[in-house]
């Protein structure tokens, strides 16, 4: 027999991130009572779920199976929906100094920074960390 869950619940289960591997509808469903017994309000959980999807697609999650389980993200032992899930910044290319000292100089020149000139290839990625940062200030 095919359970039918309420509407507002089903439109959480529409909006939560999608991840490979079980996630089982009736036991999300059972934590999400749980919450809503406790008298978590409908909206927050709401909210909760769309912070986390924005998560998730920030940092390519959705699809995976580092996707939460709905049932672990509203159950009461990590009150995972309670968590802010700020995307982490994402780095623009030219704020990504390659390690490779080989790689370097076609970075710094890609991304329009001055030429080594005399310097070590130590005092260059020092030089230019200086730069990356100065640009980061003017930009945010």
């Amino acid at each position: 027999m095919k359970m039918t869950y309420p509407d507002l619940f089903e439109q959480l289960w529409l909006l939560y991130p999608k991840r490979i591997g079980g996630n089982p509808k009736r036991k999300a469903f059972n934590a999400y009572k749980a919450r809503l017994r406790e008298g978590v309000l409908y909206d927050d959980l709401k909210s909760a779920v769309l912070r986390y999807y924005k998560f998730c697609k920030a940092t390519g999650k959705i699809d995976t199976e580092w996707t939460q389980r709905a049932s672990t993200f509203f159950g009461a032992q990590g009150e995972a929906w309670l968590e802010d899930w700020e995307p982490p910044e994402i780095k623009q290319e030219w704020e990504k100094i390659p390690s490779d000292n080989e790689k370097l100089w076609d970075w710094a020149n890609k991304h329009n920074f001055s030429g080594p000139g005399s310097l070590t290839y130590y005092q260059y990625r020092g030089e230019l960390q200086k730069e990356v940062e100065k640009r980061i200030a003017q930009t945010r």
